[in-house]
């Protein structure tokens, strides 16, 4: 069995060949600057905002949602920072600077690109409710490394088109078993989406535990880099199917789970519960951040 160390550079040498790959906006690069200097402030937010006029529309139009209950039009990025916070409001930048990468139609009767882009926000979602909830010095870059943790999917999309579309249409028609599928993908690409993704993150300079939780949301592994960030990606990427916003097919081992709940301390009834709570929180920003 090969070691992450291994696959990961399997996984880059693979890339180097092809230098069309995603990348993120300049909006979504200068947010994550910002986020990991820690002390950001509602001012430094904001600028970085209102300097992109999409950006900035996404922004009002979700704030002022229904979802949010407020009585008035907030109509400043100033302004929604202070009535919704600083993690609403930095969670739906990102979520709308990152949604740009998730551009595409669909590739089988079944599966549309904005499939994954759904669920990718409902990983989000529920990755920084759980930080939350178990006060987690994590919680800050939960919402993004639940958001970034399938993105090695698109490497594999944009690299090998046809062999991905071929991919996806055989879990479509449920010919491949669960746990076969990141086998299959090293047999047929190279690498696996989540090996794909640990570098496509590095290669966007992002911080090593959100390069860490990618790679290791179907296996924890002991090597697998801040095991607590990686623990509550997989367990949110398995909770995502209890909501409706599943991705096809879940290669996570039960071995995996048993040890992502063991490294949180807690039972999955009560993460099933939250998740179903936060399931009208999850198809608000599902309908007003479409990819």
């Amino acid at each position: 069995m090969t070691s992450p160390t291994e696959r990961h550079e399997t996984a880059r040498a693979l890339m180097k060949k092809f230098p069309a790959l995603p990348s993120l906006s300049n909006s979504a690069t200068r947010l994550l600057s910002a986020m990991s200097a820690r002390r950001v402030t509602t001012t430094t937010l904001a600028q970085i905002i209102e300097r992109d006029v999409a950006l900035t529309a996404n922004v009002h139009k979700v704030a002022n949602s229904p979802f949010y209950g407020q009585s008035r039009s907030i109509a400043t990025i100033e302004r929604a920072l202070v009535l919704l916070g600083v993690d609403v409001i930095r969670n739906i930048a990102l979520a709308s600077s990152v949604s740009r990468v998730f551009r595409g139609g669909r590739l089988t009767p079944e599966f549309h690109i904005g499939t994954l882009w759904r669920h990718s926000l409902a990983v989000a979602t529920l990755t920084e409710a759980m930080a939350k909830k178990l006060a987690s010095d994590q919680h800050e870059n939960a919402f993004i490394a639940g958001l970034l943790h399938d993105v090695g999917f698109l490497v594999e999309l944009n690299l090998w088109p046809v062999e991905f579309v071929a991919l996806v249409r055989e879990l479509d028609q449920q010919s491949i078993r669960p746990h076969d599928l990141l086998q299959i993908e090293v047999d047929r690409f190279g690498a696996s989406h989540d090996d794909f993704g640990r570098v496509l993150l590095d290669q966007w300079l992002l911080p090593s535990h959100l390069c860490d939780a990618a790679a290791a949301h179907h296996r924890m592994e002991s090597d697998a880099g801040d095991r607590t960030l990686a623990a509550l990606v997989l367990l949110a990427d398995q909770l995502s199917a209890s909501i409706g916003a599943p991705l096809l097919i879940d290669a996570t081992s039960d071995a995996s789970r048993y040890a992502a709940l063991a490294v949180l301390g807690i039972d999955w009834s009560t993460l099933e519960e939250m998740a179903t709570n936060l399931r009208p929180q999850i198809d608000s920003l599902s309908g007003y951040l479409d990819a």
